[in-house]
């Protein structure tokens, strides 16, 4: 172990923890423009789904979470972002390829992102990359097998009156073409596809305060034949006066293959939570339902990592090295002044091909592919004073890969869930001043914590049980550069009370521009270091940030 790193990086962050950041030092984050979206949970009775590798599966619960970023006002030019991240129940009776009694897990998770500009009037075009994930599950530990991804341009056309915040009612026609991606079919064959053509629109009941909904989307297979056919359709409602933006839903998704002669569907009943601004309420459906309200707090960021060198263990136990990370920091308040809140951090992991001689499990040039999908979600309450409890759970996936040992003649790796790691955490934590309580990154803290009961990857790639964790979180404004210092350290103990992981985060940030002090640049350096494998990974990287918070 590198112990001239450690205690180098240490020194560095010794000052910043002990810094109180006085408030104006640096021009606090202003609300971003627009921000909108929502938080939904999906439960599904029995039913099938096609998973990306071609298995079918019968889903019992599916999160979703949208999110829209305005880099012009009134989404003149905006970031959108949209996640599913699917649970599976056992299915015995489902397919042959999934009669484990065992596969109760994680089982998909889907990533569209891109970028959508108003060229004129209510005509928007739209640019994004997609991607369909197995989670856990593969032929190989290294190698993906079964994801598809790709690209997309998309024209839309929006009509009616609602508001263009309000993502659930908002009615639009579309059509787009898939310039080299290709999807599973009803039949678990994947299939070149071409031109596609989607429409959503809402219909209002405003005595029963609901609204019908219904989105239809058509998928040609490349050379002009129609392939695939989705509709999804119910009813969709807002009872509650003083919390107008939580919705309940009930529908049916039905997916049609036209050339295998396939027909399934899904029957859901659904949650979600939306936000956004209000300035738009006068348009919303003659004001016959609500006026989007603001969520009394939203705040984080949307960010890009990119990686120059180093590796990282996957959860699996393999190495792998990064090319570059999605991050999603998102934190909805349910008491006002971060009382009371709901967090959810995500990341999702791309490698580049890597080098023989890394590891010996990983010495293949054809595995540039997503590779690892980490989750963490919970609560966040503040006790007293600066004193915060913080109960969460946590996830992290392999994507596209798994492995595991075959029990029986079915290529059990597709369907048998293999190397992830998941539990929960509790923390309490102190902050070390309120002047940037909703800008994560600007943060002071210190706290400590417990892993009740969950697993962990150790720097050589076996799983060790964690047991208490501290961490502390500092920043130190540099005025004259619009910049700052920021440093992350974490230490995790394994149990009973045996040191084991050290992480140290340290780099520069910069918001350049005035008229954007949302937008950030950082360029920094993580290691992590196992004490008991005598093990030290870093990652040098450079990052872009937008920052969001409607306070």
């Amino acid at each position: 172990m590198d112990i001239r790193r450690i205690l180098t990086l240490a020194t560095f962050l010794a000052p910043f923890l002990s810094q109180q950041i006085s408030a104006g030092e640096l021009t606090d984050a202003a609300p971003w423009p627009d921000v909108c979206g929502y938080l939904g949970v999906q439960g599904y009775a029995p039913g099938e789904r096609m998973a990306p590798n071609g298995v079918v599966f019968d889903p019992r619960f599916r999160s979703d979470f949208n999110l829209n970023l305005s880099l012009l006002p009134r989404k003149k030019l905006y970031v959108f972002l949209e996640t599913e991240f699917w649970m599976q129940r056992s299915s015995p009776a489902t397919t042959d390829n999934n009669q484990v009694v065992y596969n109760f897990s994680k089982r998909e998770f889907d990533i569209n992102t891109g970028f959508a500009w108003n060229i004129f009037d209510r005509l928007e075009l739209r640019v994004s990359a997609d991607a369909l994930n197995n989670l856990n599950r593969g032929n190989s530990r290294t190698e993906a097998s079964g994801n598809t991804d790709g690209g997309q341009f998309e024209a839309r056309y929006y009509f009616g009156p609602a508001s263009i915040y309000d993502v659930g009612q908002l009615n639009f026609v579309g059509i787009g073409y898939n310039p080299s991606h290709n999807l599973i079919g009803g039949d678990g064959l994947e299939f070149r596809a071409g031109m596609f053509a989607q429409a959503y629109a809402t219909y209002s009941i405003p005595a029963l305060r609901s609204y019908l909904y219904g989105h239809a989307t058509l998928i040609e297979q490349e050379y002009g034949n129609l392939r695939l056919v989705t509709f999804d359709a119910g009813i969709a409602t807002r009872p509650f006066s003083r919390v107008q933006d939580l919705e309940f839903r009930l529908g049916n998704e039905l997916t049609a293959d036209i050339q295998a002669g396939t027909t399934r569907d899904l029957i859901y009943g659904a949650l979600r939570a939306y936000y956004g601004p209000s300035s738009d309420a006068s348009k919303d459906i003659a004001g016959q339902i609500h006026e989007v309200k603001n969520w009394p707090e939203v705040w984080g960021y949307f960010g890009l990592s990119a990686y120059a060198t180093g590796d990282r263990v996957a959860p699996n136990g393999v190495p792998f090295d990064p090319i570059f990370r999605l991050d999603v920091n998102f934190n909805v308040g349910i008491l006002s002044k971060k009382k009371l809140y709901f967090f959810l951090e995500n990341e999702f992991w791309v490698q580049r091909a890597t080098a023989a001689g890394v590891t010996d499990l990983d010495p293949t040039n054809a595995d540039v592919s997503q590779r690892e999908f980490d989750l963490h979600g919970g609560l966040a309450w503040n006790v007293f004073g600066r004193f915060e409890l913080r109960a969460s759970a946590y996830g992290l996936n392999n994507l596209n890969r798994a492995g595991s040992p075959g029990t029986s003649g079915r290529d059990p790796s597709k369907t048998q869930p293999t190397g992830y790691r998941d539990g929960t955490q509790v923390e309490l934590r102190y902050y070390l001043d309120d002047a940037h309580i909703y800008d994560p990154g600007r943060l002071s803290f210190v706290g400590i914590g417990l892993y009740p009961a969950n697993t962990l990857i150790g720097g050589d790639g076996v799983s060790f049980h964690p047991g208490f964790f501290a961490r502390a979180h500092a920043s130190y404004d540099i005025p004259k550069l619009r910049s700052y210092l920021y440093g992350d350290a974490m230490f995790i103990a394994q149990k009973p009370a045996s040191a084991r992981l050290i992480i140290f985060d340290a780099g520069l940030a910069a918001r350049p521009f005035s008229r954007i002090d949302n937008l950030e640049f950082r360029i920094g350096n993580e290691l992590t270091a196992d004490v008991e494998a005598n093990t030290t990974r870093d990652l040098t990287y450079g990052a872009i940030r937008l920052n969001f918070s409607t306070r």
